[in-house]
């Protein structure tokens, strides 16, 4: 009887040696599965980072040629390495993407290959837009101009193809508020001077967008004067300026004002000084129900304006030009990095 349970206790010792061992075995499988796993979804994500810093770049130096991406980079005990191409700076050119993350003995590689795209954004059909009810218009001396002819980005008018209005309404009643206005101490060039176009799309639906994409803001109590900038031909920028919801005080632009890009400004507002401006100005009103746009000093837009809300009221005076320019309003959407995405044509891992 001794003997027989000495064996079955030696027995059982080795049935549960064989059950410990498969459980370590199993246990140490695990971990190294686990382990494995890990290395492979931080190599993943590794070059997941390689191609969002390379894409963060482009977007930073889109307009240098010239300009490459780290080829590498670390992060947390891992790193990656990017291989990179593109066939130029413009819309619809192309940007190639190999992106290889390695973690220990893992690694992970992305080829992705994208096409630069644009937003689509209001774009005026020609020197002014109003896409709002017209209240009242005035043109206050001989000195203002309004030119739907095509010029290009310096102001200097084109011939051949590409001209547009000098003022676009969006009803017959509208346009003879305007030409009566024009036929007097205004002056309204384009082809044809003044028309009807129920076509405009109304920049109101886009402000909001902007207002939280702006380069800069401002309202009543900090309007830009002096010698602000508010971004250049090669650096369009987006710019609002909110008057709040105060219909008794007036937005004024004075000093030597000179900006690209997207001017939007929401209130009435005085251009005063010297203002210039080369691409799409909104005016988007109060509340979006009334703008008054008046003019006292030297004042010039290259690109178009665009009038939005529920009503609109233009008065014009001092010396006051705008100019339409299909090459400014293409150039701020060309090279506003806000306006630009990629479309993936093509996404290996």
């Amino acid at each position: 009887m001794g003997r027989s349970a000495l064996i079955l206790v030696l027995m059982l010792g080795a049935v549960f040696g064989i059950i410990g061992v498969n459980i370590n075995s199993t246990n140490s499988r695990i971990a190294e599965s686990q382990s494995g796993y890990y290395k492979y979804s931080f190599a993943r994500n590794l070059a997941r980072v390689g191609v969002n810093r390379t894409l963060r770049f482009c977007d930073q130096n889109m307009q240098n040629p010239a300009y490459l991406p780290p080829g590498s980079g670390s992060f947390n005990g891992g790193s990656y390495a990017i291989q990179f191409a593109r066939t130029g700076v413009n819309v619809g050119d192309t940007i190639s993407i190999t992106s290889t993350g390695v973690c220990a003995d893992s690694s992970y590689t992305m080829n992705i290959r994208l096409r630069r795209t644009v937003q689509p954004y209001p774009k005026a059909h020609g020197a002014i837009g109003i896409t709002a009810p017209l209240q009242s218009i005035s043109f206050k001396n001989n000195k203002t101009h309004v030119d739907g002819l095509n010029h290009d980005i310096s102001g200097t008018t084109l011939t051949g193809d590409g001209n547009g209005p000098g003022i676009a309404v969006l009803s017959g009643g509208d346009s003879t508020k305007v030409a009566a206005a024009g036929g007097g101490a205004g002056s309204i060039v384009g082809d044809p001077t003044i028309k009807v176009d129920s076509t405009q799309t109304n920049p109101i639906d886009y402000i909001q967008q902007y207002s939280q994409w702006a380069d800069y803001s401002y309202n009543l109590s900090n309007a830009p004067g002096g010698n602000a900038t508010l971004g250049t031909i090669d650096a369009p920028k987006i710019t609002v300026i909110d008057a709040g919801t105060d219909t008794t005080k007036k937005i004024t632009l004075n000093g030597s004002v000179s900006g690209c890009g997207i001017l939007v400004i929401k209130g009435d507002v005085k251009l005063a000084g010297n203002f210039s401006f080369t691409g799409l100005v909104i005016f988007a009103g109060v509340s979006n129900s009334f703008e008054n746009i008046s003019s006292t000093g030297t004042a010039s837009i290259v690109g178009g304006i665009m009038l939005a809300g529920a009503g609109a009221s233009l008065s014009m005076g001092g010396n006051t030009t705008v100019d339409y320019s299909k090459e400014a309003l293409d150039n701020t959407q060309n090279k506003v990095s806000q306006l630009q995405f990629y479309d993936i044509l093509d996404w290996f891992e």
